[in-house]
């Protein structure tokens, strides 16, 4: 992750782990589990999660019976969403909103993930680096190797992707997701303690509030919900 650039990170927690989450009890899902839960909630699960390829948009499939490509006939030119998965690679990934764009000194978070996000409780963590180094250093001790970085997101079309924890589709954009994500022989949630956040962390309101801390050189920065 290009830590420079992150000034904090916002993490929405369901409202029945939010406590342990500020005594730093960090839950690590696999990918595979929010591809299970997009029927559930689109904003959480995405069916590309743990995907290695994907085409998006009306691809085109041909077959030879012969093996001959002279012998192709097109099946269909409208397949959408052909993924392929990797069932012996499984990744846990924690999702955080990073905060590192600013305009005049204000970010402004979507009113989109505020409103898909509003079941749960807003969590500010105003030390990123040491968020990311206290969690990566537990990470270690059980033996995995974490990666961190924003996310970045592509437009989907006709030609395929490979895809990694940290590669979304666009329409996921307002997240503006940085990931920390590490590769499990199992699929499995992995939980790690990190410690009390209460010096690092606090909860917000975003809908209702602004909310002023200072960015990597000392100044001012407003963070609050999109006009």
């Amino acid at each position: 992750m290009e830590t420079e650039r992150v000034e904090a990170f916002i993490k929405a927690v369901d409202e029945e782990y939010f406590d342990a989450f500020l005594n730093g009890e960090i839950c690590m899902q696999s990918l595979k589990w929010f591809q299970k839960h997009e029927s559930e909630n689109a904003a959480i699960g995405d069916k590309y999660d743990g995907a290695s390829f994907a085409i998006s948009d009306n691809a085109s499939f041909y077959l030879s019976l012969s093996g001959n490509r002279e012998d192709l006939k097109l099946i269909t030119d409208k397949a959408r969403d052909v993924l392929l998965y990797n069932d012996n690679k499984h990744w846990n990934i924690l999702s955080l909103y990073a905060i590192y764009e600013v305009i005049n000194g204000i970010h402004y978070i979507p009113k989109k993930f505020i409103s898909e996000f509003n079941h749960r409780r807003f969590c500010l963590i105003t030390a990123p680096n040491c968020f990311i180094s206290r969690l990566e250093n537990e990470i270690k001790k059980q033996g995995f190797s974490p990666k961190h970085r924003l996310v970045t997101y592509y437009e989907p079309d006709k030609s395929g992707k490979f895809l990694n924890p940290f590669v979304k589709r666009n329409i996921y954009s307002y997240q503006n997701e940085a990931r920390v994500s590490f590769q499990n022989s199992r699929n499995e949630q992995k939980i790690f303690n990190i410690g009390s956040l209460q010096y690092i962390a606090k909860e917000i309101h975003p809908e209702n509030e602004m909310y002023v801390i200072p960015d990597s050189l000392g100044n001012d920065l407003i963070i609050m919900k999109e006009p």
